[in-house]
């Protein structure tokens, strides 16, 4: 029942806040309780409508357990993070909880051909409050402030600026990932778990904006939304154990909905997964 309220608290709006305070009224902000702006609470858009996909998973994208796809997920998205920073491997020898599944699945966990950059135009995209598109700009660049915010009031953002705040959020996935070699579980498995198992078969909040929000707050799912923002060349869309952590939580959408904001002339109240 405590991981259940867990996720209750997710959703809710209502949980107390700590989040830099301005934004422009189209756009909303994910809610969660924090002391300080420690983990990024997202921007996200308005939806109306969200239309069912008839396309069906395969078998073979659906074979993992709940636990499996959420930890070879994140296990991948860290390499994708360690990659983005020029960083060698970590936790590569040692993860008891999940010795076998990094033997058995070495293959799809080896860096694939994809490529990032944190290079952009980032004083000109906070101007334009291209925040749906560019997650980035969410993230924290101390206790009170977003890197939106940041440059806002500095007026400009310095390369290093950009990488640290990148590399501060890698190191929840990083962390996370520790806790799941060491013990098999951490909290962010048993939101990722009481979704799926609770909420992801709920129409009436499947493909809604509540469902939008509490997405919003699961790390696998949030780590894709980033990573997909910088992403500037390789296959699109997500891989083979993120697709399987989608199904999972019955949120193909997602995918749909992120690539939904690269297309400013779209209205995004309208997605097809």
């Amino acid at each position: 029942m405590k991981s259940v309220s867990l996720l209750f608290c997710l959703v809710l709006a209502s949980c107390a806040s700590k989040a830099p305070n301005m934004l422009e009224s189209k756009f909303k902000r994910v809610v969660f309780e924090q002391d300080s702006y420690e983990k990024p609470q997202f921007f996200y858009a308005e939806l109306s409508n969200i239309r069912a996909s008839r396309s069906i998973a395969s078998v073979a994208e659906n074979s993992l357990s709940n636990k499996e796809a959420y930890f070879l997920g994140m296990y991948k998205q860290k390499i994708k993070m360690e990659k983005v920073l020029g960083l060698s491997q970590s936790n590569k020898n040692y993860c008891p909880a999940f010795h076998n599944h990094l033997l058995n699945y070495k293959k799809k966990l080896k860096a694939a051909s994809e490529s990032f950059s944190l290079s952009k135009d980032w004083k000109s995209l906070a101007d334009s409050a291209q925040v749906l598109s560019n997650p980035m700009l969410a993230l924290p660049v101390d206790s009170e402030t977003d890197l939106l915010t940041y440059i806002r009031e500095e007026s400009y953002v310095d390369t290093e600026t950009v990488r640290e705040t990148f590399e501060n959020y890698y190191k929840i996935t990083k962390k996370e990932v520790k806790d799941l070699c060491e013990t098999g579980a951490s909290e962010g498995y048993f939101v990722f778990r009481n979704y799926s198992k609770y909420y992801s078969s709920d129409r009436s909040f499947n493909r809604s904006e509540d469902a939008l929000k509490a997405l919003l707050k699961v790390t696998p799912v949030t780590n894709y939304y980033l990573l997909d923002s910088i992403k500037v060349g390789g296959a699109s869309g997500p891989d083979y154990f993120e697709r399987q952590m989608f199904n999972k939580l019955n949120a193909q959408w997602f995918k749909g909905y992120v690539d939904r904001l690269k297309q400013p002339n779209k209205n995004i109240s309208y997605i097809k997964d």
